[in-house]
């Protein structure tokens, strides 16, 4: 966040583009901490579920859809902008999402009625082709002005300072 004083008023600009390199001390403790977390939730499932081959089974698959989103995910916020694994590594990001999507949307649509089982579904692939063509179709070169903020500061009625930041 960033702040400006001109005369009596103030600019927060608080549109910017994210810090590159994040801390990675707080960011590998939190990731360790979600994935522990992660962890002993999928192993009390399983405890829970050890008579119910279909949920252990379920349990099994979300988690390690999880585990290989985390590593690809991971794998491409550690490569540069312009690698082409990068390109690369969408298709898969985009499949394993979509697997987890459609394991969720199974499971709550085996617990609805058929009419709300169905809007599950389409909710489901609706989730699908849009995370398509955000991931794979959409070319966010030509979206020049995505990261740009328009600053406004009044002071009763009229604008004090206007800027695009």
């Amino acid at each position: 966040m960033e702040i400006k004083l001109k005369g009596k008023a103030a600019i927060v600009t608080i549109c910017h583009d994210p810090d590159p390199d994040p801390e990675p001390l707080t960011s590998s403790c939190c990731s360790i901490a979600a994935l522990a977390f992660l962890t002993v939730n999928t192993l009390v499932s399983l405890v829970r579920a050890r008579n119910d081959l279909p949920a252990a089974a379920f349990v099994v698959s979300v988690y390690a859809v999880l585990m290989l989103l985390y590593w690809c995910l991971h794998a491409v916020e550690k490569m540069p902008e312009d690698s082409p694994r990068r390109e690369r590594l969408k298709l898969p990001v985009w499949a394993l999402a979509t697997t987890l999507n459609f394991l969720f949307a199974y499971r709550v649509s085996a617990m609805l009625p058929a009419t709300l089982g169905w809007l599950v579904w389409g909710l489901a692939g609706a989730c699908c082709a849009a995370t398509f063509y955000a991931l794979l179709l959409y070319d966010a070169g030509d979206a020049k002005y995505a990261t740009r903020c328009k600053i406004e500061v009044w002071s009763g009625s009229e604008p004090v300072l206007a800027e695009e930041v």
